[in-house]
């Protein structure tokens, strides 16, 4: 990933003492608590909602910032390629939980990382974004 989108990602949770890494994200982010519907649920889906949106405004923000008038199509490229992921327009706050829960469950290895990263490696991995063969399709 860039280093761009690293540096935007710090400052989504730099002060953020309650997930600081994949080991208190999984506490909250995970099956139990998703079959529970609770309120640690709740703050998974909008912990992980707040990392995708800190990433993609500060990406489309430097976008317009160092573009000329780019247009929606250019910006979205932009963020496209800065973050290695593509979410679904139409993806839900709890599909996206669901997937970093997943992530998290299937990669113990990675608990040690920040938590807003493995929000991102999550998505890079349900979502990677179309190749330029599979954009000609």
């Amino acid at each position: 990933m860039s280093l761009l989108a690293f540096n935007i990602l710090q400052t989504v949770s730099a002060n953020d003492n309650t997930t600081n890494t994949g080991n208190e994200l999984i506490t909250v982010c995970n099956d139990k608590n998703h079959q529970a519907d609770n309120v640690q649920w709740a703050w998974c889906m909008g912990f992980v909602e707040g990392v995708e949106t800190g990433v993609t405004s500060g990406i489309k923000t430097t976008a317009l910032v160092f573009m000329k008038k780019p247009n929606q199509a250019q910006i979205n490229a932009v963020a496209a390629v800065i973050s290695e992921y593509c979410t679904p327009t139409d993806v839900t706050r709890e599909q996206m939980a669901m997937v970093v829960a997943k992530y998290l469950a299937d990669h113990p290895e990675k608990l040690n990382e920040p938590s807003y990263a493995i929000v991102v490696y999550a998505f890079q991995g349900a979502w990677p974004c179309p190749t330029e063969d599979q954009n000609k399709k």
